[in-house]
């Protein structure tokens, strides 16, 4: 038997021979071997996956430490392991199909050797586990290969016969089913799979010991709800009810049932106000009651909490006070003061969590908000909340002003509640300012344009619903240049027989651009050209380095300043094309490319080494792919290079790479009859074939080419009669041929 080495770290699994081990320890090991069919045949090229196991009362945990090995040939396998409990996996693609089983617990023990032998198409499931699990009989077990679904059986100890309680559908790895029995009692299971309607044998039975423990809710809370205490819970798969305990005074010895319920909550209205503890119970079907949940403890004092996330807004001629709402409460009262820490006094209540209130005079005000529940009893006091009262809105913290050339753009932050926003400005250096606009609320910006070229100041106030007018804001200065902007962001880029430049468009430059260059970054600037938009197309006439910038002109006569400079290396040469792709069409190659100008000539090469000789093959003309056909199968690559008339040719690009298969099928139907005079001769046309070749032979292992055809039809005169053997092979453009089709006799009797 082929001996097979898992490789794995030295602490671990020890064999011979593993690289980086200073010491190979041998004894006290143990071996799992077998062998790997698919129905009955050794197969090899299986991988072998073992990780280690812990069995805890019937269940397969996995633990740490994944390793894998292939079996040898047969399906050979034997593998050196520590002593203990393991999961062994075997997988296998055969045919493009994944083929998987698994074994487990698999035990080794010190010295002893393990057989453990599979069919990957055997359809038993196997390693069936089953545990008492939660007032159920939790079972889990191998996917078998091709099963559909499972047949669960049951059986009681110790009469042994078996009856079906469930059908499973397939998934595959672990299968899992939970099956709750009709008592408390000791029962055996078996598990079945069925493929294509034929039931597969059992698989191995396993015993259970099923006990009907059902395991307490999870997820117990308990609230004070004013009006009663709310408990919740996670509902339980296998509980029929639940029980509801509590205890007065939070004394856990003197817990009663108050009551029980199917549903996963429960309100409870205790009798007084009091402190209560609680604690809820599962029972199952079978009548079995789990130990309590976890306790809760629930101050019932019928009160609310107070408000919280209380807001006070200034509107400007009214305080907004809003708060966090609440359910089921009767109302709410606000309070007010003018000092923080005296006595507050109520003002109003409210229906909703929101007050409006208009103090009579300007000054301090603090704001707490009570709940008053449909029982009457009023909470506790918010925190408080407070600010000035002034009758109007503060003006905007931030103000902007920017210079636009012909004119100023003024801005500023938001400020609630504003009606609108009155903008003011000073021509004197800040010493007087003059309103000059007024804009609604939704508004935070204004286009300004002042008389003329200099130092200006603004300033924005608020304006109530009520027209109030409140303070001005702080003064954002501005030097307005009363002109137009120099051009932004100038790019020029080298497209090989041009130099395309491009900038941000100027607002207000409606005579257009002028363009300057320079053959030196300081040198003078030379006007070449306008444009109306911010492009501008350049065609030097030599080669060299190219400097440039770029004015803004408007009909009024404003021309801009220079923009910065932008450099480009004009090369007067067609960029070389890119992103070369070959695609392979089985009896041709599609060749396609990208170019800076798609108007070129463009030369296709094509050479069988990336590194080689490249011959050219093709010429296009503002065309960016072409059809090739080679005429055998292997590795092509193909660069192309772009030509114009006037600035001579590029580089030849990257390579582009393909595999050609070369498959063109052979003529098939091909009908061969006897016309007294000739012999006719027909065939399918051929998917890519532009040509035919016919071979006649008087022996079917001896046929000759006797004429090349256009179309899939043909005539031919043998020189005497006879029988005579025809066939047929297609060919492309490029040479490329097809399997020759299989010969067809005729007895030819002029």
């Amino acid at each position: 038997m082929a001996r097979i080495l898992l490789i794995v770290p030295c602490i671990l699994i020890i064999v011979l021979g593993i690289p980086g081990c200073e010491k190979t320890v041998r004894q006290e090991n143990g071996y799992v071997a077998g062998t790997v069919t698919v129905e009955g045949a050794g197969i090899d090229g299986v991988t072998v996956t073992v990780s280690s196991y812990a069995i805890s009362t019937g269940n397969a945990k996995p633990l740490s430490g994944i390793y894998s090995a292939k079996v040898a040939a047969r399906g050979d396998y034997r593998i050196e392991l520590l002593p203990g409990q393991y999961r062994i996996d075997f997988d296998l693609i055969l045919d493009g199909e994944p083929l998987h089983t698994a074994r487990y617990p698999v035990s080794i023990s010190i010295g002893a050797e393990t057989v453990v032998n599979v069919d990957l198409k055997d359809p038993v499931p196997r390693n069936l586990i089953g545990r008492d699990d939660d007032a159920s009989v939790l079972l889990t077990w191998e996917h078998a290969y091709g099963a559909s679904s499972y047949n669960i059986y049951r059986a009681t100890e110790p009469e042994g016969i078996f009856t079906p309680v469930a059908i499973v559908d397939s998934t595959f790895g672990t299968v899992r089913y939970v099956d709750t029995p009709p008592a408390i009692d000791t029962y055996r299971y078996k598990v079945t799979g069925v493929s294509n309607q034929v039931e597969s044998d059992p698989s191995e039975p396993v015993i259970v010991e099923f006990s009907g423990t059902i395991s307490p809710p999870t997820g117990f809370s308990a609230s004070d709800n004013v009006t009663h205490v709310s408990l919740e819970w996670t509902p339980k798969l296998n509980a029929t009810r639940y029980k509801i305990y509590r205890s007065s005074s939070g004394s856990p010895s003197e817990w009663i049932v108050i009551d029980s319920t199917a549903q996963p909550q429960y309100q409870d209205i205790p009798e007084s106000y009091d402190t209560y503890s609680y604690y809820v119970t599962a029972v199952s079907y079978l009548g079995t009651e789990s130990v309590p949940s976890a306790s809760r403890v629930v101050e019932f004092d019928g009160l609310f909490d107070p408000p919280s996330g209380v807001i006070l807004i200034d509107r400007g001629s009214s305080l907004y006070l809003t708060w966090m709402p609440e359910e089921n409460i009767g109302y709410y009262n606000i309070y007010r003061s003018d000092i923080p820490d005296s006595d507050f006094v109520k003002i109003d209540s409210s229906l909703v969590p929101n007050y409006v209130d208009f103090p009579a005079l300007f000054g301090y005000y603090y704001y707490r908000v009570t709940i008053v529940g449909p029982n009457n009893l009023e909470s506790e006091m918010s925190d408080a909340v407070g600010t000035y009262f002034d009758g109007r809105l503060d003006p905007p913290d931030q103000v902007f002003a920017v210079d636009l050339g012909l004119s100023v753009e003024v801005s500023w932050s938001q400020v609630l509640w504003a009606a609108a926003y009155i903008v003011y400005r000073s021509d004197d250096g800040g010493d007087t300012f003059n309103q000059i606009y007024r804009v609604s609320g939704e508004n935070l910006s204004k286009i300004d344009s002042p008389p003329q070229a200099g130092n200006y100041y603004y300033k924005i106030a608020t304006e109530t619903l009520d027209g109030v007018i409140g303070a001005l804001s702080s003064a954002a200065d501005v030097y307005f240049s009363d002109n137009l902007p120099r051009p932004a962001n100038v790019v020029a880029v080298n497209f090989g027989i041009f130099v395309e430049i491009t900038w941000d468009e100027v607002p207000g430059a409606n005579d257009g651009y002028r363009i300057y260059r320079s053959t030196t970054p300081t040198g003078t600037y030379s006007q070449i050209g306008s444009s109306p938009e911010p492009l501008y197309i350049d065609t030097p006439q030599i080669a060299g380095a190219y400097y440039y910038k770029i004015t803004a002109v408007d009909t009024l006569g404003h021309v801009s300043p220079y923009s910065l400079y932008a450099y480009a290396y004009f090369t007067d040469q067609p960029q070389a094309p890119f992103n070369v792709f070959a695609e392979n069409l089985l009896y041709r190659v599609r060749v396609s490319w990208e170019s800076m100008d798609s108007s070129f000539i463009f030369i296709i090469y094509r050479s069988s080494f990336a590194d080689g000789e490249y011959v050219p093959i093709d010429t296009v003309e503002a065309e960016l792919e072409i059809i090739d056909w080679p005429s055998s199968s292997g590795h092509y690559y193909y660069k192309v290079q772009a030509q114009h008339p006037s600035h001579g040719s590029s580089d030849l690009s990257q390579y582009g790479h393909v595999y050609f298969t070369g498959i063109l099928d052979s003529p098939s139907n091909l009908v061969v009859t006897d016309e007294g005079s000739y012999v006719s001769i027909s065939w399918d046309d051929v998917e890519g074939a532009s040509e035919y070749d016919v071979f006649r032979g008087v022996d079917v292992n001896e046929l000759i080419a006797i004429q090349t055809v256009y179309v899939s039809q043909t005539t031919d005169v043998p020189d005497s009669a006879g029988t005579y053997y025809y066939a047929v092979l297609a060919k492309t453009q490029g040479g490329l041929e097809s399997p020759r089709s299989a010969p067809v006799g005729v007895d030819f009797n002029p």
